[in-house]
């Protein structure tokens, strides 16, 4: 049941991604102004590190502060979803939902905004790098995301902490005994290049790309009883479904 639902959550913010992406993309709403320029991955993964080294240290600090700052975050995701459809008016669905996320602790709800949030980064990123650039960022983040984990566990610890403040993050299943979290960021990295090559090869190359990584994250959830850094899984996969149709589009 719980590789189900979240194998849902996975594909239908891929999909809602794709519904996405053709507004944003008329609109010009891109992340870079190159999705050909390889530069822009190693931009995105500093962008990244600062962003980790930060909260590290702020978490020390003032907790309520790094709630504040990923509320605004949030929020403005939510902006950037609406604003290519309804403009200024982005700001009341922004503000609306945001807050009722603030004071409502239901699952589904929070399911919801995560769902949202992740279809509308996976979109304006998905648009904005090309598959080479776009390899090159989930080959990264997946080195990344092992590295923290296994190696220096700095965000092991700040997943616990942020655990703590019980961000709205994750895609959550409730349990009797305990829930079962998904992070937004192991649906986000490796669907990125799903709508990526819709856009910039191929819809057999997207479709091979979400059927691939889908299926490394039903083994991996089937597999594992413990957390565990899901990009280096996922991301492979990704890429490897990307690398192997390639021959079927240049048969075609």
């Amino acid at each position: 049941m719980k590789t189900l639902v979240f194998l849902f959550f996975y594909v239908t913010s891929a999909l809602l991604a794709y519904l996405f992406s053709g507004k944003f993309f008329e609109e010009n709403f891109f992340a870079f102004e190159n999705p050909s320029d390889v530069s822009n991955s190693f931009y995105y993964f500093i962008l990244i590190l600062a962003f980790t080294a930060i909260i590290i240290f702020l978490v020390k600090i003032s907790k309520l502060f790094v709630k504040l700052i990923f509320y605004l975050l949030i929020s403005l995701t939510i902006y950037f979803v609406f604003a290519p459809f309804i403009g200024f008016f982005a700001l009341v669905p922004s503000l609306a939902l945001t807050i009722l996320l603030a004071v409502r602790r239901n699952p589904v709800f929070i399911n919801f905004v995560a769902l949202l949030v992740s279809a509308g980064v996976i979109a304006i990123f998905g648009i904005s790098l090309e598959p080479i650039p776009a390899i090159i960022l989930l080959a990264i983040l997946a080195i990344y995301d092992y590295v923290s984990v296994y190696k220096t566990g700095h965000m092991v610890k700040l997943a616990e902490s942020l655990s703590e403040m019980e961000l709205p993050l994750l895609f959550v299943i409730p349990g009797k005994e305990r829930n079962s979290y998904m992070g937004v960021g192991d649906v986000v990295i490796p669907n990125v290049l799903f709508v990526s090559s819709f856009y910039y090869s191929s819809p057999i190359q997207a479709i091979f790309t979400l059927a691939f990584s889908s299926a490394a994250l039903i083994l991996l959830l089937k597999k594992v009883d413990k957390p565990t850094p899901g990009l280096p899984y996922l991301n492979s996969a990704a890429i490897l479904g990307f690398l192997i149709s390639s021959p079927l589009l240049l048969s075609g």
